[in-house]
C-alpha cells in the first residue's frame, strides 16, 4: 500500500483483517519467514534495513545497509555493517521471542478510520494531552468541509452543511457558529504542520467518534452511514 504525498517511503504492514499495524514508513518489504520480515527504511534517503515481525514490532533497528534472514529456524540473520569503513560481514542472532513479540502500546501507529476506511495522512496523527491530533486540512476536507486559513491570525475556518468551525493555533477555545467552546487540546503546529483535535472537529461537524485504546484507533462515523 502506498501513502499519498510521502516521499520516500509508503508501505505499511497490515494484519489479516486489514488493520494497519505500522506507519507508512517502509520503502520495500523483502524476505518473509516464520513471522519475520526484512524491510527497507523508506523514511530516509539513505537505504537501511531492519527486521519487523508479524505484529509490527521492531526486532532489528534500521542500522544495516544489507540484512538477510537465513532459513535456519533459530532466526539467524546475516548483516553488513554500513557504519564501519571496512563494511564487515557478521551474524546477528535474533531473540527467541522475535516472531511473537508484540510492540508496546505506545509504538503502535495512531490510525483514523472514517466509515470503516483507514484515512491516509501525509503526516501521522499524534496524541497531545491525551487527545488525538490530526493534520488540519486533511481531516476537514475528508469530512467534506470547505477550509480557509488566515495566516496572520493563524486561524482555520471550516464550513459544512451550515456549520462553521473556527480554530486558532494555541487557543484553548474554538467557535462553532460563533459560540465559544472549550478545548482540552488546542490546535498546534508541529514540524511545520497544523494539527487539530480530532474528536472536537468531527463532532462539531455532526459525526460520531469512538476510540479503541488497545489498537490506538479512532473511528469516525458520518451521519446516515
Amino acid at each position: 500500500m502506498t501513502k499519498d504525498g510521502q516521499i520516500p517511503g509508503g508501505y505499511a504492514l497490515l494484519d489479516k483483517e486489514g488493520n494497519r499495524l505500522t506507519e507508512f514508513k517502509y520503502g520495500v518489504f523483502f524476505t518473509y519467514m516464520d513471522g519475520l520480515m526484512v524491510a527497507d527504511d523508506g523514511s530516509t534517503w539513505v537505504s537501511t534495513h531492519q527486521v519487523i515481525n508479524q505484529f509490527g514490532a521492531l526486532i532489528v533497528p534500521p542500522v544495516f545497509d544489507f540484512l538477510d534472514l537465513t532459513d535456519d529456524k533459530t532466526c539467524v540473520v546475516s548483516v553488513q555493517d554500513s557504519l564501519a569503513d571496512n563494511n564487515r560481514m557478521g551474524i546477528l542472532r535474533l531473540p527467541a521471542d522475535a516472531a511473537t513479540r508484540k510492540p508496546p502500546a505506545g509504538e503502535r501507529p495512531i490510525t483514523v478510520y472514517l466509515d470503516g476506511l483507514d484515512l491516509l495522512f501525509d503526516t501521522e496523527p499524534t496524541i497531545m494531552n491525551g487527545r488525538t491530533m490530526v493534520p488540519m486540512r486533511k481531516i476537514f476536507e475528508t469530512l467534506g468541509a470547505d477550509v480557509s486559513w488566515d495566516g496572520e491570525a493563524r486561524k482555520v475556518t471550516a464550513v459544512r452543511d451550515g456549520v462553521t468551525v473556527e480554530l486558532a493555533i494555541g487557543k484553548d477555545t474554538a467557535l462553532i457558529n460563533g459560540e465559544a467552546m472549550k478545548l482540552d487540546a488546542p490546535a498546534m503546529i508541529r514540524d511545520g504542520r497544523s494539527f487539530v483535535p480530532l474528536r472536537f472537529v468531527a463532532e462539531a461537524l455532526n459525526c460520531d467518534v469512538s476510540w479503541d485504546a488497545g489498537n490506538r484507533r479512532a473511528m469516525i462515523e458520518t451521519a446516515g452511514n
